[in-house]
């Protein structure tokens, strides 16, 4: 069983510059409840994936953290205006209800049926099969949409990274996320053979 403020304290007692919480909002909420009861906020720098990254966590975590969390998204801001992020909006508001999740996971969800979708309706209707189609989908690159910030491919090789950009967003007052950094490449040295890769077949152009 999970002891929030074992953990917190374990990780402060290493008196570090920053947390990083990489776990499921529930569980970091927790984690965050047992730092705001140590009054730990303004301690650290405070960071979370984009599983924090949904239009319930504010108030999981309460005004306490307003301004104090930074969250890296995978994909776009949930209130972007792009066209693909509006459509999924859309379909989320005309086939699910009002407690279905807003956040990036289901902006993946839709980006994957979307891609599927797209590559598909290419095919001839007539030779569909499952080769037909896994030979499609193997075959997809530089697929573009305001979802990702840059192309989006499967690619060759035993290694895929396709979305290795993303945006910074933060808790602000009033239990809203705002964007703090667009469309930034994430500075990794294990992405080099990706990059590479990229380069050398052309999927991210």
């Amino acid at each position: 069983t999970m002891d929030p403020t074992s953990l917190v304290l374990q990780a402060a007692s290493f008196n570090p510059q920053a947390i990083i919480i990489v776990t499921p909002a529930p569980v970091a909420a927790a984690l965050l409840k047992a730092a705001q009861d140590q009054d730990l906020r303004s301690k650290y720098r405070w960071f979370g994936p984009t599983s924090f990254y949904d239009l319930a966590f504010p108030s999981a975590v309460g005004s306490y953290w307003d301004g104090h969390i930074d969250v890296e998204t995978e994909l776009v801001n949930i209130d972007s205006k792009g066209p693909d992020n509006q459509n999924w909006l859309k379909v989320m508001d005309t086939y699910g209800n009002a407690k279905d999740p807003r956040d990036s996971f289901s902006q993946a969800g839709y980006l994957a049926a979307k891609i599927f979708t797209d590559t598909v309706l290419k095919l001839d209707p007539t030779k569909i099969d499952r080769a037909a189609v896994t030979d499609a989908l193997k075959a997809v690159k530089n697929y573009k949409t305001d979802l990702l910030c840059g192309p989006w491919y499967f690619g060759p090789g035993a290694a895929h990274n396709a979305n290795h950009a993303g945006h910074m967003v933060q808790l602000t007052d009033g239990g809203k996320w705002a964007v703090t950094q667009d469309c930034f490449q994430v500075n990794d040295p294990a992405l080099a053979p990706i990059l590479q890769l990229e380069k050398s077949q052309g999927l991210a152009e």
